[in-house]
């Protein structure tokens, strides 16, 4: 189990997702990593018996990890500290067309390819906005998808996905769920994998920051020593044109 473990975490690159993480805790006070999360993959083997010879397209899905913009990371604002406190959590991301028609084919995973024809046919741009991420430019000819993970109230699910809402208990009032969005139409609706609800996001403070739970980064921790270290060059360099210039002494 070991072996394969490790096997998946080098097929997903692991090593430089989580570099990227710990770029983003230093310059920004904190990184964010998804997963596990399933991955569609695949590979293709070329066997040859005689004359023949015979290649074989094997899709399958296996577990991931990633590195996730913080700035496109919205957890509950009441979760405090730890993330996995609050009663949902939604990352922002963009799709091409290209992308989003290759998920009609995960029908099993719980995407509904009415619902995608839906948001081709609407085009990109109905729910833009300006984009509020300083790292991005303006996304206008790409479609804009939230990935919700969350409680949901049991008649609210049911309205997307009622043939899931038969399989639950009769007494159960809400449901851990996992809902994809793009436009303002959900394309996605499953329930949560996991009884406890818990979510595949893992954010990791640079510097502890009491009561939130993006921390404290290099920049901020620097913050008075800089300011201190431009007023002593500003003096010094101001001191030094005066300096150099034309200087009167009057002796009264």
């Amino acid at each position: 189990a070991e072996k394969r473990i490790y096997d998946w975490r080098v097929e997903c690159q692991f090593p430089s997702e989580a570099r990227k993480v710990i770029f983003d805790r230093a310059r920004i006070g904190v990184g964010v990593m998804k997963g596990p999360f399933p991955k569609p993959k695949k590979s293709v083997s070329v066997s040859r018996q005689d004359n023949v010879i015979a290649i074989q397209i094997e899709e399958k899905i296996t577990p991931a990890a990633k590195w996730v913009d913080a700035w496109n990371f919205f957890p509950d604002p009441s979760c405090g500290e730890n993330i996995q406190d609050g009663d949902f959590c939604v990352e922002e991301d963009y799709l091409s067309g290209r992308q989003l028609r290759k998920l009609k084919k995960l029908e099993n995973q719980g995407y509904l390819p009415d619902q995608i024809d839906k948001v081709l046919k609407e085009g990109p741009e109905k729910a833009y906005v300006d984009n509020t991420n300083p790292n991005h430019k303006k996304e206008k000819d790409r479609y804009r998808v939230a990935y919700f993970y969350g409680t949901l109230k049991r008649e609210e699910f049911a309205s997307v996905r009622p043939d899931l809402s038969k399989k639950l208990k009769e007494d159960q009032k809400e449901v851990y769920a996992i809902v994809t969005l793009v436009n303002t139409t959900v394309i996605r609706a499953t329930i949560n994998p996991l009884d406890s609800g818990e979510f595949p996001y893992h954010a990791v403070p640079w510097l502890r920051r009491p009561g939130h739970w993006a921390g404290i980064g290099v920049g901020e921790q620097l913050r008075a020593a800089q300011r201190i270290f431009n007023g002593a060059v500003r003096a010094l360099l101001n001191n030094a044109g005066k300096s150099a210039g034309s200087m009167v002494v009057i002796d009264r």
